[in-house]
């Protein structure tokens, strides 16, 4: 006596094409959602990072000339004839007896503070000792040099005659990051003390930092 089949024993089950077609579909919505959001963490994070790296650039640069612009006019033996030898906004020389043997012609005892262009195109902070310019940090899209005076008034032009009476420098730094930002869609501009506008190229992420510097020899 043979046993009895089941109904459907013996077909071959499957998906229709509507199905695959809808499968497809489905797929492809979650493939698309899914690259998208990729690829927003992905410009999120280069974004973050240009700035970042913007953000480091100012810091090395303030952090240095900090230091050095303190010691502007460090005369100790008063035989160096150390102090500011130039000042405009946009650049800065000065020397310093550093080592006390009255002169100033030691390694950093003269420098200037100016921005500048090498061959690979990107304009950088340069600290020139006193001929041979080395970077302190690149991608630097401007700078400014405010100089508060004895008397209080403030200049970003000082005659040679007001040198010895500058008290304080004002530097203001605006690093841009190294690549543009395509969901920057606007021109950033910033404003200096000194009452400069300045205008990133449209898509350019930047920062602007300032520090006021005490020179402890000048103004004295």
């Amino acid at each position: 006596m043979s046993k009895r089949r089941k109904p459907g024993w013996g077909k071959t089950a499957g998906f229709t094409l509507v199905e695959m077609l809808i499968a497809v579909l489905m797929a492809s919505i979650i493939g698309v959602a899914i690259f998208n959001t990729t690829r927003t963490q992905q410009d999120t994070f280069v974004a973050q990072d240009s700035v970042a790296a913007a953000q480091q650039n100012l810091r090395a640069a303030l952090l240095l000339m900090t230091r050095e612009i303190r010691m502007a006019g460090c005369d100790p033996t008063g035989r160096a004839g150390a102090g500011i030898t130039a000042a405009s906004s946009s650049s800065l020389s000065f020397t310093s007896d550093l080592n006390g043997d009255g002169d100033t012609a030691d390694s950093g005892e003269n420098l200037t503070y100016t921005l500048y262009t090498p061959a690979d195109g990107i304009q950088k902070l340069g600290r020139r000792n006193p001929t041979a310019t080395m970077p302190v940090a690149e991608y630097i899209a401007n700078l400014e040099f405010l100089y508060l005076l004895a008397n209080g008034s403030t200049t970003t032009a000082p005659a040679s005659s007001q040198y010895d009476d500058i008290v304080a420098v004002r530097v203001t730094v605006l690093a841009r990051a190294p690549t543009a930002d395509a969901k920057l869609q606007d021109a950033l501009s910033f404003t200096t003390p000194g009452g400069s506008t300045w205008t990133l190229p449209t898509g350019v992420r930047g920062r602007l930092a300032s520090v006021t510097i005490r020179c402890r020899n000048l103004g004295l």
